[in-house]
């Protein structure tokens, strides 16, 4: 496999991930300090999201990819991706457009996400 098609398994790992509520999973996928920035501004440390999605409070029910655009440069990369996502955030259901930016390093052969800051498009 090429390094683009080991980030972009990643990247759909992750959503599989959130919508079955897997905390275990996604937890391997993001370093300890792993912060996600939703569209409102809020910056999530990784284990408050991860609280969040497993307590329901952030509900995925489905997403659909519309693109993605990876960069790499050495053990560092970028994806930007574009995807439709069906959750329910504190109680507010919604399809969102989502454009995450997300920042990944790779350790030991292995990628992982840094940071994600979502906006929408």
């Amino acid at each position: 496999m090429s390094e683009k098609s080991d980030i972009e398994s990643l990247y759909r790992a992750h959503f599989d991930a959130m919508i079955a509520q897997d905390i275990e999973k996604l937890d391997k996928m993001l370093t300890d300090d792993y912060h996600l920035v939703h569209m409102s501004g809020v910056d999530q440390p990784k284990n408050e999201w991860l609280n969040h999605v497993a307590s329901g409070k952030m509900r995925y029910f489905s997403t659909r990819e519309e693109s993605n655009v990876i960069q790499i440069d050495g053990n560092s990369a970028t994806l930007t991706g574009r995807n439709i996502v069906d959750a329910r955030i504190y109680g507010f259901r919604n399809s969102w457009h989502l454009e995450q930016k997300m920042d990944l390093i790779k350790k030991n052969g292995k990628w992982y996400f840094t940071h994600s800051t979502a906006t929408s498009y």
